[in-house]
């Protein structure tokens, strides 16, 4: 009977501990995403582009590293010909370092 019982447990901690991890935040960007986002490794327009993402909404980084992030990421949509993207990524880079607008642009 307490064989059975401890199996009981196990099992509900188990499924306590999978349902955590499926709601747990994402954890920050692999080394290879923030290569990217830096340009590292001959990254492409589309590299760059999901690297910056991954870096951004990592939530791990001051708003000066995610104002580059922004900002390499508004390069990347130019590079590709999306100008609405690339100019809302520029326009929250600045946003972002309202107060020293010359070191972003």
């Amino acid at each position: 009977m307490e064989t059975i019982a401890v199996r009981g447990i196990l099992a509900a901690l188990g499924v306590a501990a999978s349902m955590l991890l499926a709601v747990a935040p994402s954890s920050a960007e692999t080394p290879q995403q923030h290569d990217w986002c830096y340009g590292k490794g001959g990254a492409t327009p589309e590299m760059k582009m999901a690297g910056c993402t991954a870096f951004i909404i990592s939530g791990d980084h001051s708003d000066v590293e995610v104002a580059y992030a922004f900002h390499t990421r508004g390069g990347a949509h130019a590079q590709r010909g999306e100008w609405d993207s690339a100019l809302s990524d520029f326009t929250t880079s600045v946003e972002l370092r309202s107060d020293d607008r010359g070191r972003v642009l």
